[in-house]
Parts: structure tokens; C-alpha cells; sequence
């Protein structure tokens, strides 16, 4: 068992890479061949030469597509805030509203101050009357 786990390792280190040159030709048909070797003609160009280490990696430029998606990405990101600033405000209308309903339930009297700084308290059915306008403002803002 050591043995077979010992010679594996050595005879895969001990492989080299193929190093072959692509090769293309007409013939008199004119159709198009590729190969491992030239003609006996001498008439094939090499189209691949694998003698080098190097490769080099062009990157595509950027299509019209790429550049659509793009901005398509853009737009729904920009949907997302506008939407997301919206439920915020609504959520503090709704706060506020919710709010002046708890006041107006859980409160004794209610009174307003006037510029002069006297109270002016407000009859039971005013209070009412708040509380139907705030109730029907949180329902049809609110959900």
C-alpha cells in the first residue's frame, strides 16, 4: 500500500504538457482543414503555436446588452429607495395619527391653548367627532 502511494505522486509530477502546433490549410476545393501537422505541400499556416508558456486573455468589450442590464440594475435600485422612503414616511403619518387617537382616547378633558394663553376646553362631542376623522384617516392611510 505505501509503495502504490509513494509512486503515484512521482509519476504525476513526472508528466510533461503536449506542446503541438495547430495548423490550417485549403485544399484545391477549397474546403478548410486544421491539423496536427503541415501538408506535404508546404502550404499550411501555423494558426496555434503552443511553444510558449504565456497566454494571453483578451477581455471582451462591454455590449449594448451589459450596458442595458446595467441600467436596468440602476433604476430598480433607485425604485427600491424611493419606495423604501415612502413606507417610512407613511409609517410615521400613521405613528403620529395613532398618536393623536391614543391622547384623545386616554385623556380626561381636552383643551387648546389660544395665543392670549387661555384654555378653551372642548365639549365630548368634538372629541367624538376627533376621534371618527382620526379612526377613518388610519384606516385609509394605514395598512
Amino acid at each position: 500500500m505505501k509503495k502504490t502511494t509513494l509512486l503515484l505522486p512521482l509519476l504525476l509530477s513526472l508528466t510533461t504538457p503536449v506542446i503541438a502546433d495547430v495548423y490550417k490549410w485549403v485544399d484545391k476545393d477549397g474546403n478548410v482543414h486544421f491539423g496536427d501537422r503541415p501538408t506535404e505541400q508546404g502550404t499550411a499556416i501555423v494558426v496555434k503555436n503552443n511553444n510558449t508558456n504565456s497566454t494571453i486573455i483578451t477581455a471582451p468589450k462591454e455590449t449594448n446588452w451589459q450596458q442595458s442590464y446595467q441600467d436596468q440594475k440602476k433604476e430598480k435600485a433607485i425604485l427600491k429607495a424611493k419606495k423604501k422612503d415612502q413606507k417610512k414616511k407613511v409609517k410615521a403619518v400613521c405613528d403620529y395619527l395613532k398618536s393623536k387617537l391614543a391622547i384623545l382616547t386616554q385623556s380626561g378633558r381636552i383643551y387648546t391653548m389660544s395665543p392670549e394663553g387661555e384654555k378653551t376646553y372642548k365639549s365630548d362631542n368634538e372629541i367624538s367627532k376627533n376621534k371618527q376623522e382620526l379612526n377613518k384617516a388610519i384606516k385609509n392611510n394605514c395598512r
